[in-house]
């Protein structure tokens, strides 16, 4: 009789053990899960506040891009991904100090890329009003990439040769640079003898980048400038 009531307490216990520790086992794991669905849910936030207290040398502004999803890895291929913010961090004080102004080439294309276009002309001849596309190199040393400006003027050709004036920027645009894009804003130039010119363009560099899977825009404003020919 003993026995079998020391057998029923042993069985006892062994089962309430198991249900112990099965639903300890349960809510630890319905505990992780909601802890990794508030982690989501509080990772834009988290990541753009991380990134807003760093310190660049520069405005930046970060936001959360409203046209890609935040499952940015199957929703753009394309797109470069950053396992951490010190990760795109690193990533972006490199890009920064390459799209620099310091970072331009000394050797850069000094020409006109495009035939001048004629759109005024004095009875005598000697004084145009044109339209001309100039270019200079991107400013990163291992890429062929280019900033573009398109400018009007009034070319006079006098008894020193050719000289420019009246130099209006109209818009300017990057290409062959793929990390970046290039939006205008506004430009200056002034004559520089002859035919040359100092031109100065002033826009933002956007990159949009996967940071932790949440799709982050990052802007900031550059200026830029050369003193090149711009009437081939």
């Amino acid at each position: 009789m003993f026995r079998k009531m020391i057998c029923t307490l042993i069985s006892t216990v062994l089962i309430m053990s198991m249900v112990f520790t099965a639903f300890a086992w349960e809510t630890s794991c319905y505990g992780d899960m909601n802890s990794v669905e508030t982690e989501a849910i509080m990772s834009s936030d988290e990541i753009l506040e991380q990134l807003n207290s760093l310190e660049f040398n520069r405005e930046v502004e970060f936001s959360v891009s409203p046209h890609v999803s935040h499952n940015a890895k199957s929703a753009d291929k394309d797109m470069l991904h950053f396992d951490s913010v010190e990760e795109f961090e690193l990533y972006l004080r490199n890009i920064m100090a390459l799209l620099s102004p310091i970072g331009i080439p000394a050797e850069s294309a000094d020409k006109p890329i495009s035939a001048q276009d004629v759109y005024g002309i004095d009875p005598f001849g000697l004084t145009f009003q044109l339209l001309n596309t100039v270019r200079w190199r991107a400013p990163i040393s291992n890429v062929s990439g280019y900033m573009n400006v398109r400018l009007s003027f009034t070319a006079t050709d006098g008894i020193g040769g050719m000289t420019v004036s009246n130099i209006q920027v109209l818009d300017s645009w990057i290409t062959g640079v793929g990390m970046a894009t290039w939006t205008h804003r506004i430009g200056h130039a002034s004559p520089n003898g002859g035919t040359r010119a100092w031109v100065q363009v002033s826009g933002t560099w956007t990159i949009t980048a996967s940071v932790v899977g949440v799709p982050i825009v990052t802007r900031w404003d550059e200026t830029l400038s050369h003193t090149l020919c711009i009437l081939s």
